[in-house]
């Protein structure tokens, strides 16, 4: 952390029960834990017009994927329709499986073990 701090990087704060985001201003960079964030949270970074760098795992970041469909593309527009969604995951779905009635509620997984282990 002290080398992060001799760098000039800023922790968001936490008070309140919330991060408080205005030490993140336009243009500026903001590092995702591996654990990623919360949908609020990447909006607010999003109308901030920054730049996210994110450490999280691949698997974890396709499931972004869905929560941007869910949301009809307000997350980051990365798959805002049912056909962007099927295209992108055309692959790895059963040909049953339909967006519009299968994914109204989302749960995840942590898998992660050791010491970077955090339990919901």
């Amino acid at each position: 952390m002290q080398r992060l701090e001799e760098m000039d990087v800023k922790e968001i704060p936490v008070g309140d029960g919330k991060k408080h985001f205005d030490v993140v201003s336009k243009g500026g960079a903001v590092i995702l834990p591996a654990f990623g964030s919360v949908v609020d949270e990447m909006l607010e970074l999003n109308n901030r017009s920054v730049q996210i760098v994110d450490t999280t795992c691949p698997w974890v970041s396709k499931t972004m994927y869905v929560c941007d469909y869910m949301l009809g593309g307000e997350l980051n527009g990365s798959s805002s329709t049912k056909e962007v969604l099927m295209e992108k995951f055309k692959f790895a779905v059963s040909k049953e499986i339909d967006p519009e009635k299968d994914l109204t509620k989302l749960g995840i997984a942590n898998q992660t073990e050791g010491r970077n282990r955090r339990d919901w």
